[in-house]
């Protein structure tokens, strides 16, 4: 009976010493998974950036010839960026490992209904606008946005957002008469 409560007593101890130590590594883990987001957000932050300087067209270019991230990877630190814009303290939310992986890395393409597919790049390319949104929002509007821009980038800026604009227009009353 003795040597079973010394065995009992030394498993128990055991067995406190190695929740000690999966406690303190949950820690741990969480600790370097919030400073693996808030990298991401920094990163993705400096993409921003450089994609704004240089300008339109060459950023996918400056990205291959600079930089060892391929652009999928690019484009999914600069979502994380404009998210954390969007939610101030993402990396403060952060709560598990699952949780941070889901925030690296956005989940797949749900089905779309009735038709067994993906909406692919239409559901890209609306989260990617709404985005670009978001992120001019922070910046201050459109004013804080373009600030210290040239007046040849604010006239090539203009021509291609009117540009969208009457496309947008036209994709509107298309579908609108799909739909109907």
């Amino acid at each position: 009976m003795e040597t079973e409560l010394a065995l009992i007593n030394g498993t128990q101890s055991r067995l406190e010493e190695l929740a000690t130590r999966i406690n303190e590594g949950h820690e741990r883990c969480l600790k370097h998974a919030r400073r693996t987001v808030q990298d991401a957000v920094e990163i993705g932050q400096d993409l921003i950036e450089a994609k704004r300087l240089c300008g339109h067209g060459s950023f996918m270019a400056w990205i291959k010839a600079n930089c060892v991230v391929a652009q999928d990877q690019a484009n999914r630190y600069m979502r994380i960026a404009r998210k954390f814009f969007s939610e101030k303290n993402l990396p403060e939310t952060i709560r598990s490992i699952d949780e941070t992986i889901e925030a690296l890395n956005p989940p797949e393409e749900e089905p779309g209904p009735d038709t067994g597919q993906g909406f692919g790049n239409c559901e890209a390319f609306v989260a990617e606008v709404n985005n670009q949104f978001l992120w001019i929002r922070e910046q201050g509007g459109i004013a804080g946005y373009t600030q210290g821009w040239t007046s040849q980038q604010l006239a090539f800026f203009l021509e291609n957002l009117r540009r969208f604009h009457e496309g947008f227009g036209r994709w509107i009353e298309e579908l609108e008469g799909i739909s109907s």
